[in-house]
Order: structure tokens, then C-alpha cells, then sequence
């Protein structure tokens, strides 16, 4: 059953009177503590990384202990298709699939959950022609390369604040705080399943004490007249809609809305590329937070981009990699700061989400020389997944997997997302593959 968030309830009964009234009767029908829906987001960089252990502490870097307890450092991990060709340009198309051998574009391992085309959000910087997220019929899906109108095309009229002259009639108790906000108030009706009755209730509470308002202020000021919005205060101002309180196919849970979510975060609005991401991160934190998505993708760049390819092929010979190494630091500090703002205040996100870094090449500085590889490496690919997925990924801190791959990583998250627990993927060639193990 889908419960009333606490978040929402502050939405539409911000007044402080009508709050006040209300919070009570609120509070002892236990109208919030919905869990939110599983998520998914997978955060990429290209050419791999510099070497395991800066790699470690880089993902690390920042967690609080709740954030902490529920990451785990994966080394040991292979990309399958690199390791069958020995090289990985181009390789990141098929990344996020169950392919064996092939560097072209191939389903993507969510494709198969039963999700809506809405519930998964594809974030790149710059990723040019070659895409991550691959559609279950081959096709590159489309990328958001510009992180405000991201905002924009995710968030949409949550943008729009209510004018200043609307905002002080309602605080004047002069015009129905629902009115600027009917279409929010039906969207939510319209998720809430058997709690309509409920919310009807509040709603009609909230109609009622609007009414008392208005009569006090007119007795007050000696007037006869509407309340000054165009409503007598009475009416219930939402539409029946249709009931859907439950996740997407397969997937258990009810949509739930963080306290953190902000559908006006501001963006730094850099130009550079790495500040780009820290926007790009900031929407897939939104998406999550306000439970707007169950997988989201953000590639940032692809190998074949400069300068930063050229960071090994140029610069590494020189600076044995520095330089390289800053680079991917940067990335994974951003993700890590973002997986710690995940867990961060009563609602962990992450007990239910998984948030997956990785990129599709392997380790320059891992080689028993110790000498920096400018080469594409393949062996011991960058990887690190911070939440428990509701219970489906239960180890942390860092692991050896051995050898394994993408493909055993993808099938333990493909059955986590699954409200049975073990998705149908023979579609897409996730048959036969078992789960990594954490």
C-alpha cells in the first residue's frame, strides 16, 4: 500500500495553520513510511583507471559510516567482451550488457525488467556515437547531454513557483492553497491506491479549515464576500485518475519521495566537462531522491574522447600517468560524494538502491613492472557498488571477485530488481550466468 509521504504532506499544507490542524490526524494514521521502489544507477568514465588501491581509496573518499558499511570495492572484476578481444575501444556499447565477444551495441541488462520507457533516464557528457544505454532492440537510448534541460524534461512544472500575489492571498487565508497546485494534487491522488479515501479526507480537512479562515477574516474585516481566489472553499478539487500505487513489472515497492528530493536544485552551470558531471550527478541525485526513475545511466564521456584520452596516450608516457590519475580520481570522488548523500538523514536511499561505478577499461599501473601501461589494458576493470538493492547485495568493503565479470555482476542486480528474485533475461543472453556474490 502506498503511503503519504511526509514530504508531500508539507506540500500541500504548508500554511502553518493548516499544518498545525492537520498534523495530528496525520501523524496517528501512520500515513507515511512507504520503502520508495528499487533503483538502479550505474555512473561510467572511460579507459579504466590508473591502479586498484588509488582507485579504493578515491571511492571512498568522503563516505560517513552509514554509506560506508553498505559499499563494496570490487577488484579483480573483468569486462567480458575486452577480455575476449584484448583491447577495449569501443567496447563501452556493449558494457552494461550480458554479451559475450561482441564491441557493438547490445541490450542493455535493465532492458529486460519490465520497466516503462520512463522509468529509465539516460544522462551523458559528451558521449558522442557511442552510447552506454542500449535499448532491448539494439538501439542507442537517447542521452540528455545538457544537465539543465535535464531538469527541465525530468522535473517539468515542479519547476514553477506559485507568484508572489497568489502565494500572499494564501497566506492571507484569502485564496485555497490547492488551487496553484491542482495538477500536483491529481498526480497524487492518482498514485495513492487504496489510501484515496485517506487523502480525500485530508483534503477535505484541508477545504473545511481554509473556509474557517476565510469566515474569521471576513467577520473580521466586515465583509460578505468570496474569499478574493474564485473558491467558496468547499469542493474536492481532485479527480478520481486511475490507481497505480506500485513500481514498475516486477518491481516491489510503492513510490516514495525522499525529504531531500528538490525539483529546483540549482546547477552549477560550469562549462567545463568535470562540472558538467558534478550538474549531471546532482539531476541522477534528484531522479533517485524524488524516486522519479528505477534505473539511471550517466556516462560521462566515452574513449575515445580529448584531452582526457590523450591523458594516457600523451601524457602518460611523461608523467608515468599523473596525470591520468587525476583524472579518474576526480570521477570517483564524485560518485562516492554522491553515494554518501544517498544515505545521509532518516531515509537511507540507499537501502534500497544500488548505485554501480565502473568504467570498460582495466588497470594502466597494476602490471608487476609497476610502470604506467599507455596502452588499453583489459585486466581488473574499475568497479564499486554502494547500497543493499532492498536486501539483494549484502557484503561490503573490498573483494576479490575473482575474475568474474560484468555479466555476473548485472545478473545479481537484474534478480534484485526482480519481485521474484530471479529475472527472466534469456532475451537478452543473461540465461545460464550466475550472480556475482555480494
Amino acid at each position: 500500500m502506498t503511503k503519504l509521504s511526509r514530504r508531500h504532506f508539507f506540500n500541500y499544507a504548508s500554511h502553518t495553520l493548516v499544518a498545525a490542524a492537520l498534523w495530528r490526524t496525520f501523524q496517528s494514521t501512520r500515513a507515511f513510511g512507504a520503502e520508495g521502489r528499487k533503483k538502479i544507477l550505474i555512473c561510467t568514465n572511460p579507459n579504466g583507471h590508473h591502479n586498484s588501491q588509488d582507485t579504493a581509496a578515491a571511492l571512498q573518499m568522503g563516505l560517513g559510516s552509514k554509506a560506508k558499511a553498505q559499499t563494496a570495492i570490487l577488484q579483480g572484476l573483468d569486462f567480458e567482451v575486452t577480455r575476449a578481444h584484448g583491447d577495449w575501444h569501443a567496447g563501452e556499447m556493449s558494457l552494461l550488457s550480458f554479451s559475450k565477444d561482441q564491441k557493438s551495441r547490445v541490450p542493455s541488462f535493465f532492458t529486460s525488467l519490465g520497466l516503462s520507457n520512463n522509468d529509465i533516464k539516460y544522462l551523458g557528457i559528451d558521449v558522442g556515437n557511442r552510447h552506454y544505454a542500449i535499448d532491448s532492440a539494439g538501439n542507442p537510448i537517447n542521452a540528455i547531454e545538457d544537465p539543465s534541460l535535464a531538469m527541465r524534461s525530468f522535473f517539468g512544472r515542479s519547476l514553477q513557483s506559485v507568484n508572489s500575489y497568489d502565494l500572499a492571498l494564501i497566506e492571507s487565508g484569502r485564496k485555497n492553497m490547492l488551487d496553484p497546485c491542482l495538477d500536483d494534487v491529481k498526480r497524487l491522488r492518482s498514485l495513492l491506491g487504496q489510501d484515496k479515501e485517506l487523502f480525500d479526507n485530508y483534503l477535505h480537512h484541508l477545504q473545511n479549515h481554509y473556509a474557517e479562515i476565510v469566515k474569521q477574516e471576513e467577520a473580521k474585516n466586515g465583509n460578505n464576500g468570496s474569499d478574493g481566489g474564485g473558491n467558496d472553499g468547499g469542493g474536492n478539487p481532485s479527480d478520481p485518475g486511475n490507481s497505480n500505487g506500485g513500481g514498475g513489472a516486477g518491481e516491489p515497492g510503492s513510490r516514495f519521495e525522499a525529504a531531500t528530493c528538490n525539483k529546483n536544485a540549482p546547477l552549477s552551470g560550469g562549462s567545463s566537462v568535470e562540472a558538467k558531471h558534478e550538474d549531471m550527478l546532482e539531476v541522477a541525485y534528484q531522479l533517485m531522491a524524488c524516486d522519479m526513475a528505477q534505473v539511471v545511466v550517466v556516462s560521462f564521456l566515452n574513449n575515445n574522447t580529448d584531452p582526457q584520452h590523450n591523458l594516457i596516450h600523451g601524457n602518460g608516457g611523461q608523467d608515468g600517468g599523473a596525470s591520468f590519475k587525476a583524472f579518474t580520481s576526480g570521477v570517483q570522488s564524485r560518485v562516492a560524494k554522491l553515494a554518501n548523500r544517498l544515505s545521509e538523514g532518516d531515509y537511507n536511499i540507499l537501502d534500497r538502491s544500488a548505485v554501480v561505478y565502473m568504467s570498460e577499461g582495466g588497470a594502466h599501473a597494476d602490471s608487476p613492472s609497476g610502470g604506467f601501461s599507455t596502452g588499453h589494458p583489459t585486466a581488473n576493470i574499475p568497479c564499486a557498488v554502494y547500497g543493499s538493492l532492498g536486501g539483494a547485495i549484502s557484503k561490503s568493503g573490498i573483494i576479490n571477485v575473482n575474475g568474474q565479470t560484468n555479466r555476473n555482476l548485472w545478473r545479481q542486480l537484474a534478480d534484485g530488481m526482480s519481485a521474484s528474485g530471479k529475472a527472466d533475461l534469456s532475451a537478452i543472453g543473461g540465461d545460464g550466468i550466475s550472480p556475482i556474490g555480494i
